[in-house]
C-alpha cells in the first residue's frame, strides 16, 4: 500500500506547551509573533526554547519531520536535528488529528527580520502547495526586532 502524506491542519509557534496527565498537549502558552532583543543583547540572538505545536491527519506510512527556520530570502538558517519519526497506521488520526510538539532549542537568529518556521516532512515543506493540498496551512512567522532605542 502506498504512503499517503499527512495534511497539516494547524501549526502554532509558542513559548511553551503544557501536557495533560496522559502526556497529550493541553495548553499552548504565550503564542509568539514578535520578539524584541533584551537590552544589551546583540545578534546572533538565541531566545529561550520555543515550541511548535502541530496537528497532522489523513496519513498512511512512516514519515520524518523537522522544523526549518528560514530567513526572508527563504534560506534555511537552522533546523531541528535529528528528525522526528512518526508512523501513521491509516486508521487513527483520520478525522481527529495527531498532535505533535517540536522543541526548538538553540535556534539562532542572525539579524533582525521576519523568519518563517517550516514544518518539513520527508524533505518537503508542508506549507508548500501540492496536488493533494493546494491550499496548505501558512507558515508560522516570527518578527525579530533589535534592541529598542533607549532600552
Amino acid at each position: 500500500m502506498a504512503n499517503v502524506v499527512p495534511k497539516l491542519r494547524l501549526a502554532v509557534l509558542c513559548q511553551h506547551v503544557e501536557f495533560d496527565a496522559d502526556g497529550l498537549p493541553f495548553s499552548l502558552q504565550e503564542p509568539l509573533h514578535t520578539v524584541v532583543l533584551p537590552a544589551g543583547h546583540g545578534f546572533p540572538f538565541v531566545p529561550a526554547t520555543m515550541m511548535l505545536y502541530a496537528q497532522l491527519q489523513d496519513a498512511l506510512g512512516t514519515f520524518h519531520f523537522r522544523v526549518e527556520l528560514r530567513n526572508e530570502a527563504g534560506l534555511v538558517v537552522c533546523d531541528t536535528r535529528p528528525p522526528v519519526t512518526i508512523r501513521f497506521d491509516g486508521t487513527r488520526f483520520r478525522a481527529d488529528p495527531t498532535e505533535v510538539v517540536f522543541v526548538l532549542e538553540d535556534f539562532r537568529f542572525p539579524a533582525a527580520g521576519v523568519y518563517e518556521f517550516h514544518l518539513v516532512c520527508n524533505q518537503v515543506s508542508m506549507h508548500d502547495p501540492r496536488p493533494s493540498e493546494p491550499n496548505p496551512f501558512p507558515t508560522p512567522r516570527l518578527n525579530v526586532l533589535g534592541d529598542s532605542p533607549g532600552g
